[in-house]
C-alpha cells in the first residue's frame, strides 16, 4: 500500500508510545471504514486488497483486518 506510511503519520502523529499508535489505527479503521458483508463466491474467501478498502471506504470483515495488518506493518508491528 503505497500511501500507508503517509496514512499512518497522519493518523499516529503526537503519540507518544506504541499501544497509543495501535489504538488510534484500530479507531481510525473501526471509524472510517464501513463494515459489509460479502458472503457469495470468491468474496466470502478472499480480502479484497487494502488500497481498494481505503478507496471505496467499505469492506468485510477479512478486508478491514488487512488494512489494519497493513497499515499496522507500516509502523514497523509485526
Amino acid at each position: 500500500l503505497p500511501q500507508a506510511e503517509m496514512l499512518t503519520d497522519e493518523i499516529t502523529a503526537g503519540c507518544t508510545d506504541e499501544l497509543e499508535k495501535i489504538r488510534r489505527t484500530y479507531a481510525y479503521v473501526q471509524q472510517n471504514i464501513r463494515y459489509i458483508a460479502f458472503e457469495n463466491g470468491l468474496a466470502g474467501h478472499r480480502p479484497d486488497r487494502p488500497a481498494e478498502v481505503l478507496r471505496k471506504r467499505y469492506g468485510d470483515c477479512k478486508g478491514m483486518a488487512l488494512l489494519l495488518r497493513t497499515l499496522l506493518k507500516a509502523q514497523g508491528f509485526d
